[in-house]
């Protein structure tokens, strides 16, 4: 590509002047492994999409302050020049906030130690970001298109009408680009009503509308904002993120092509969110604040974090597989050009998938064992009230909080309460499970008796993924970020041990090494970790079944990469294991939170299973 430069006026898009019909779709280089880019290019451009959409997560880039990441699956560079060497131009949406469903919006946790307003200009915000944002650049500058590369816009920031009212702030972040050297023009996406639009950035930022389907209404909505632009869909979305416990909430082929052949009727230029689907590797998946999807009526709004399966029901599947969708929809494209499907590139043949083999479990170890627990810890820090996550320097995972209770009437039946619970919490007493708190939910009090001397209290608690929506995301530290109380006491519960367990691969080595304490009787329930081998053909695709025997929540790891979370209450039911991470022989490591000590028991097969609701989860969760 030679240096190109977009400009745009109430008609449409031009390149170096000449009318260009924009149409993209999202696909995230961080949510699938680099072996899986040039496929689902190729499967953009044979749909007829020209363009391509795709955040820049800052919390994976800068996953501590000053140490910046770009290698692997976050190559952003190399991924830009795949897109240029496919034919795809690019729209970069490098934002501080993303949204996306990711944990925090894309924000990284360490922020969260200071006393820091995200998305504002509190200089606590504004000050790491633009040292971010000047190493990003080294990325940026030369894949813009006035330099011969494929990024002809770049975002300011992400539906800020939906959270903020700081005009200021977008402002500061459009001056920050420009200083920078960023010279193709700047523009913003938001909801398709006035407040949304006003508050998103000025008038002559040019603007995107997020939305299901483009209206009489919502063109209207939006000339009476905007004037001298062309309609752009920057997020039209033909499905949604799976919420654990929800029901998947699909939508039709025939459903999504004739909100296409409307959108287009309109002159729209329209962004799929999402064209290709992707995962949520690791503990990247956020939560949001919401009614579940699930058919409940007068059901609440609450916590509810994100699955694993970023599939979002998009064209393209999360494996890479184009869909009935992605087929309807290129004919509606194809004819609003005036083209028959067959003058288009050709739909690219599907990557192979293999049924890996069985697995063979080796080594087993128990997260509360002494040794073990000492390897995995990161941090431990005694304090008078429980610490939040934050606070022990980490970014995910789990904490474990430990005191002891001494006895005082031993007919005294003790129940606990926790205060700030950020997200989920397995009660332990002297190691004996009893049972589990969820955040902002009514739970069955957890008792016990203390009937001599004391006893031990452990609080595993867990980080679902912080909220990456709305005003709720200026609260969301994890751990316990109030403190613990008894009913015999109108007090807290005092000195904590607080153990930081991130889960790190390193540590995950490491206590699978470790020397078992000889001494301690192993608890009917209590966390697991497994390690096994199993055979596979080297970079093919297979899905982990995890519905087995032995498995109610965890996280796997193939090859000492983080695939994600497991829970058995779905929908998910299966993780995609990308085929850059397979060998002849591999090793799998598996984190249980609720086992016996008897090996889980997944299977590998060769497609997703995402729809397994089997019960409602307003009734299995309340």
């Amino acid at each position: 590509m030679h240096k190109k430069l977009l400009t745009m006026n109430e008609a449409g898009f031009y390149l170096n002047g000449e009318p260009f019909d924009l149409q993209s779709g999202d696909f995230h280089y961080f949510r699938c492994l680099p072996g899986g880019w040039r496929h689902r290019l190729e499967l953009m451009r044979a749909f007829g999409l020209n363009t391509l959409q795709t955040y820049v997560p800052w919390s994976l880039h800068e996953p501590e302050q000053g140490q910046f990441c770009f290698d692997g699956h976050l190559n952003l560079r190399a991924f830009l020049q795949l897109c240029q060497e496919v034919g795809l131009y690019v729209m970069l949406r490098p934002a501080p906030y993303i949204c996306s469903e990711c944990d925090w919006g894309g924000m990284p946790y360490w922020l969260m130690r200071e006393d820091c307003c995200p998305r504002t200009t509190d200089t606590a915000f504004t000050a790491p970001y633009k040292v971010y944002f000047s190493r990003l650049m080294q990325e940026i500058a030369p894949m813009l298109s006035t330099r011969s590369g494929p990024i002809i816009a770049v975002s300011v920031e992400n539906e800020y009408g939906s959270y903020g009212m700081d005009r200021d702030y977008i402002e500061w972040n459009a001056e920050l680009y420009r200083s920078l050297g960023i010279d193709v023009p700047l523009y913003n996406t938001d909801g398709d009503n006035a407040f949304m639009l006003t508050h998103g950035g000025p008038e002559d930022l040019w603007s995107g509308i997020n939305l299901p389907a483009v209206t009489e209404r919502s063109v209207q909505c939006y000339h009476t904002y905007q004037r001298g632009y062309p309609i752009y869909v920057g997020e039209m979305w033909g499905g949604r993120a799976q919420q654990w416990g929800g029901r998947f909430a699909r939508q039709t082929a025939e459903t999504i092509a004739e909100r296409y052949q409307t959108a287009l009727s309109f002159d729209a230029h329209v962004n799929f969110y999402m064209f290709c689907g992707g995962t949520n590797f690791g503990f990247f998946g956020g939560a949001n604040h919401c009614v579940f999807r699930a058919d409940v009526p007068g059901a609440k709004e609450r916590y509810i974090p994100f699955c694993t399966s970023y599939d979002v029901d998009a064209p393209v599947t999360e494996d890479g597989r184009p869909t009935e969708k992605y087929f309807a929809l290129r004919r509606v494209l194809a004819a609003h050009r005036g083209m028959s499907v067959d003058d288009l590139p050709s739909v690219p043949d599907n990557r192979p998938v293999q049924t890996a083999g069985d697995i063979c479990w080796e080594q087993s170890r128990c997260v509360l064992d002494p040794a073990v627990l000492d390897a995995l810890t990161e941090t431990c820090i005694t304090s008078g009230n429980v610490r939040s996550m934050e606070s022990l320097g980490q970014d995910y995972g789990f904490v474990l909080y430990t005191t002891h209770i001494r006895a005082s009437d031993p007919d005294y039946t003790y129940s606990i309460s926790i205060e700030g619970l950020h997200d989920r919490a397995d009660i332990y007493a002297d190691g004996v499970y009893l049972g589990t708190y969820y955040r902002d939910r009514v739970n069955t009090p957890v008792s016990f008796r203390i009937p001599a001397g004391k006893i031990r209290l452990d609080l595993l608690v867990e980080n679902m993924g912080r909220i990456c929506y709305g005003y709720k995301i200026t609260d969301e530290h994890k751990g316990i970020i109030g403190c613990v109380r008894t009913n015999r006491c109108a007090g807290i519960v005092t000195n904590w041990e607080n153990r930081a367990l991130p889960c790190r691969y390193p540590q995950i080595e490491a206590a699978l090494a470790a020397e078992p304490s000889a001494h301690i009787e192993p608890s009917p329930t209590a966390p697991h970790l497994f390690r096994g081998t199993f055979a596979a053909i080297p970079n093919v695709d297979t899905y982990l079944c995890f519905t087995g025997t032995n498995m109610s929540k965890g996280q796997v790891w193939i090859n000492g990469f983080a695939v994600g979370r497991y829970w058995s209450i779905g929908p998910q039911e299966t993780l995609y294991i990308p085929g850059d991470l397979l060998k002849e022989e591999n090793r799998i490591e598996i984190l249980e939170l609720y086992s016996d000590g008897t090996a889980p028991a997944p299977m590998f097969c060769d497609a997703a299973r995402l729809d397994g609701l089997s019960e409602n989860a307003e009734i299995v969760l309340s």
